[in-house]
């Protein structure tokens, strides 16, 4: 599962993403798991759109931000050259989506009029594996840098700061500047504890959650 999102029911949707070909749109409710949609590519992370009662999935493989309908109709939302290597998908406020490019790391604004517009390009260490999935909290985004080992924050003016991580490719805890990280990639927060969950893959070491509680505004 390389997207996921949670329901208000309880029912959990996620991207299966088992090629660069296609990409299954699955959910699992009452303990059992089914197959919405088959998409094109290589779909990123999912963002759940309730007023519509829809679902906007990023490609990785292709340039186009995709709308799925729980009954598993598959729609063009956007399609542009930029959207290419997006993988991370949030919500800002006033419903204005932010996505993430994960070969570029560029930070994309994609307003109500779905113009789209660079909020922001993090910094490059490894070329094509720069930056991964987003979460925005009290007008900051936060991204994994991949490539970088490092957490950022990031702000409605495109001002970037390393919230954690040394860049060191080691996993070790401690103060956002003294932690390491190995290729982070997802990330989430939790409102109310203010903590930001970041997953890594680990790079061929075991998988981590790992999480950064953020100080009270």
């Amino acid at each position: 599962a390389v997207g996921n999102v949670l329901g208000s029911d309880g029912t959990y949707y996620f991207n299966n993403g088992n090629s660069f070909y296609n990409s299954d749109f699955m959910m699992r409710k009452d303990g059992v798991i089914k197959k919405i949609a088959t998409v094109e590519g290589f779909s990123g992370d999912i963002l759940m759109d309730t007023k519509n009662d829809c679902f906007l999935l990023p490609s990785y493989t292709h340039p186009v931000l995709r709308k799925v309908s729980k009954d598993g109709t598959v729609e063009d939302y956007i399609k542009d050259d930029r959207l290419k290597g997006v993988t991370g998908i949030t919500y800002g406020e006033n419903e204005v989506i932010f996505v993430s490019n994960f070969t570029t790391g560029k930070i994309y604004k994609i307003e109500n009029d779905l113009s789209i517009n660079e909020l922001v390009s993090v910094p490059v260490v490894y070329p094509g594996y720069v930056v991964g999935y987003i979460t925005y909290f009290e007008g900051n985004i936060y991204a994994t840098g991949y490539g970088s080992n490092k957490i950022y924050q990031i702000s409605m003016d495109g001002e970037v700061e390393v919230l954690a991580g040394s860049g060191e490719y080691n996993q070790n805890d401690g103060p956002g500047p003294e932690a390491g990280f190995i290729t982070p990639n997802g990330i989430d927060i939790d409102v109310n504890r203010r903590r930001l969950y970041i997953s890594q893959n680990g790079n061929g070491r075991p998988a981590a959650l790992r999480y950064i509680d953020l100080p009270k505004s």
